[in-house]
């Protein structure tokens, strides 16, 4: 059969055609199971690195031709997995056999919008902030704003990494990370992003890191649930305060949907959190742990979200829908972003992501119909969790 392996966070591999599917069961040749995932078969079991993991005594893993039972594996290992049975796709989750610890910052790999890898873990020994947006959020216009306060930083040895989460991958973010016309962004923008006029007179292009996530893996892996969000991640690869809004508040609920103007009162208050969060960050990136900015361990930990059941097969979805977007299958690509806001409703990055996939949406800022209706329908709930720091501005529902 022809099918395709997504295993953990490892690039799509096709198999060959020895592979079979057989009641809900995956079986693949022992020729694929390293390039698919990592593992390797051998007389102690199937290894990686330093771990074993031994076989079933009674072979029940292993049929007549020597083909692995991918699926049985997968669920000793307490992965989740997925089957597209109409693209032959099988999709398989991160491992939760052992626990994360809540503090030490899980690495990833993504592209820059050139396809040059970095990790996190190259940053080590560096502070580390870590934001994220998405081409369909009003946040895709940030990144230049960043870049003021990165070159205000970046002789304190503070890093600053950008990811968008964004399925279409870089015709849908390329605009944004080496944009045009800087100086011809309105100040209704400005103010809808809570930057000062000096911060946005100075807005520049990037030129800290501006990865790309086409699988939304970072929302995983940090249990964000929106864009943007951020996280603080200190020189030992510790973070110091998890996922959280990057400074923006739900005053921005108030705009005017057709001119994006907001209310002078609540304008003011996003500048004024915008204003107080990154103070708070200049703060530790000049104090460092004795910051009072700097979650202890235990508050991290306290703060950290494991990911449920659900969570972890709508990032399945969303993984497929990344791969089928790749392949040119838009409408099959946004049947599983949409499966993938049936289960985690409250995760807004994959709703509006599934809002923006279709050919004439990639790039643009999503402020479709659904949208709002979407928006409408959260009556006096919450957009963004509100940021745990003194003197912010709450947001009066």
């Amino acid at each position: 059969m022809a099918g395709t392996v997504i295993y953990g966070d490892r690039q799509p591999h096709a198999l060959d055609a020895g592979a079979r599917e057989d009641g809900g069961r995956l079986w693949i040749s022992v020729a694929d199971l390293e390039p698919a995932t990592g593992w390797t078969l051998k007389p102690e079991g199937m290894c990686r690195e330093e771990a074993c993991v031994p076989l079933p005594a009674d072979g029940a893993w292993l049929d007549g031709e020597g083909r692995l039972d991918l699926t049985a594996f997968a669920r000793a290992d307490a992965r989740s997995s997925l089957h597209d049975e109409e693209h032959g796709i099988w999709a398989f989750g991160p491992s939760l056999a052992v626990a994360a610890d809540g503090v030490e910052a899980p690495d990833f790999t993504l592209p820059d919008i050139d396809g040059q890898m970095h990790s996190l873990s190259d940053y080590r020994g560096q502070k580390v902030f870590l934001y994220t947006w998405g081409s369909y959020c009003g946040c895709s216009f940030d990144p230049p704003v960043w870049e003021v306060i990165y070159r205000e930083m970046r002789e304190k040895n503070l890093e600053m990494i950008s990811v968008a989460l964004d399925t279409a991958g870089k015709a849908a973010v390329e605009e944004r990370i080496r944009p045009d016309g800087l100086d011809q962004r309105p100040d209704s923008l400005r103010r809808l992003r809570g930057w000062s006029e000096q911060q946005w007179e100075a807005k520049a292009a990037p030129s800290h890191p501006c990865l790309i996530d086409e699988s939304h893996e970072l929302a995983i892996k940090y249990g964000m649930s929106n864009v943007p969000m951020a996280v603080w991640i200190d020189e030992a690869g510790r973070i110091v305060r998890p996922s959280e809004p990057a400074g923006v508040t739900d005053h921005f609920r108030s705009m005017d949907p057709e001119s994006f103007e907001l209310p002078h009162d609540d304008a003011a208050a996003l500048e004024a959190n915008r204003a107080r969060y990154v103070d708070a960050l200049r703060n530790w990136v000049d104090n460092g742990d004795e910051s009072e900015y700097a979650l202890t361990p235990e508050q991290v930990r306290d703060r950290a979200h494991r990911p449920v059941e659900s969570e972890i097969v709508a990032g399945l979805h969303i993984r497929i829908a990344s791969h089928l977007f790749r392949q040119g299958d838009a409408p099959a690509a946004k049947r599983h972003a949409e499966a993938a806001v049936e289960l985690c409703p409250d995760k807004w990055n994959y709703r509006r992501q599934s809002m923006a996939l279709e050919p004439e949406t990639v790039g643009a800022l999503n402020v479709s119909p659904g949208f709002w209706s979407a928006m409408e329908a959260l009556g006096s709930g919450s957009f963004y969790d509100e940021i745990s720091l003194p003197g912010m501005v709450p947001h009066k529902r």
